[in-house]
């Protein structure tokens, strides 16, 4: 797998949110259940896979299919937990609060209320 681009994260983020489920109901189905969301969202899955392989210039369908076809489903299910585990915005947080105490509007303690 690899950090997928921006398209591909949103694509992935869009089609994650149409199977409906959370990541905690996943972990607690059990094998039939598994399998009875596997059948229903499969393609899906397969097609959010492929868009974090690294093989960027081998269509994201063809990838899907060599997913579907060729991929063990303990690897498909592993392979989206820790998607979906990476998917939110808790690794930005350290960015966002450094470009926040950063930030060149803000005023300095040796400037006075106006400004520069």
């Amino acid at each position: 797998m690899a950090r997928p681009t921006l398209g591909a994260l949103l694509k992935s983020a869009s089609l994650w949110l149409s199977m409906e489920t959370t990541q905690e109901q996943l972990r607690s189905m059990k094998f039939d259940e598994q399998m009875n969301w596997l059948a229903k969202h499969g393609k899906k899955l397969s097609h959010i896979i492929a868009l974090t392989m690294p093989y960027r210039w081998i269509p994201t369908c063809v990838m899907s299919w060599v997913v579907r076809h060729y991929m063990k489903h303990e690897y498909q299910m592993a392979a989206i937990d820790k998607f979906v585990s990476l998917l939110g915005t808790d690794p930005f947080m350290p960015i966002i609060r450094s470009a926040e105490w950063t930030n060149p509007m803000k005023l300095r303690l040796s400037q006075e209320r106006k400004g520069s």
